[in-house]
């Protein structure tokens, strides 16, 4: 079965939990990118490996499913 890929917009303790399913199910979700306000949190989370942006244009131009907002 091919996973179905996603993007995430919001980086609160809600959207971790996403992010968290993402990582421990990676043959089913795959975490396209993230949106996220902050230049700092960007670079949280791509030390952490995710792909992160604060472009809303470069978000939406990243090839997925669906995105989930968690805001």
């Amino acid at each position: 079965m091919k996973p179905v890929v996603f993007g995430l917009v919001g980086t609160g303790w809600r959207a971790e939990f996403f992010i968290r399913i993402a990582r421990l199910v990676p043959d089913r979700f795959v975490l396209a990118a993230v949106y996220t306000r902050t230049s700092e949190k960007a670079a949280e989370l791509a030390a952490s490996g995710l792909r992160a942006v604060t472009d809303w244009d470069a978000f939406a131009a990243v090839p997925m499913d669906f995105a989930v907002v968690s805001v």
